[in-house]
């Protein structure tokens, strides 16, 4: 349980970063970024912005130390393998990539009246990693 736990933990810590980065990145990117930053803007985002990062990290650098307040009673950590590992990431991909693109069709086709074609691809992608992920731990295996 020690194992799943720390896994957990770092997936979690992985989500909060990535996701905040990848909510940020588009902001930082454009043209209009100097006027667009203001000194109460700065609080906002450094409230936003760095403190999921902030945790992000420090969930990742003690994992360890909090599964082991939590589970005290298991004494061993299991060693997970590399195969592990990757099937869950995928897995964890898939599913929030299905969530994300399933809003994003159903979104445009009713308020816009079109199909988001690019949506739908990565739709079918996040399927296959959920339901057939050996396609892609081949691709990782055979590195």
């Amino acid at each position: 349980m020690k194992s799943f736990s720390i896994l957990a933990i770092k997936i979690l810590a992985l989500y909060l970063l990535l996701t905040t980065l990848y909510s940020l990145l588009p902001v930082m990117l454009s043209g209009s970024i100097n006027t667009i930053l203001t000194s109460k803007l700065m609080v906002v985002l450094s409230a936003t912005v760095m403190l999921p990062i902030i945790g992000g990290v420090i969930l990742w650098k003690k994992a360890e130390f909090i599964v082991n307040k939590i589970h005290k009673s298991e004494t061993t950590v299991a060693r997970i393998s590399d195969n592990e590992i990757v099937s869950a990431g995928l897995f964890l991909v898939g599913i929030t990539l299905l969530i994300r693109h399933i809003g994003i069709v159903i979104n445009h086709f009713l308020f816009m009246n079109q199909m988001n074609y690019g949506s739908i691809f990565i739709i079918v992608i996040s399927l296959l990693l959920v339901f057939r992920s050996s396609i892609f731990k081949n691709l990782y295996l055979n590195r």
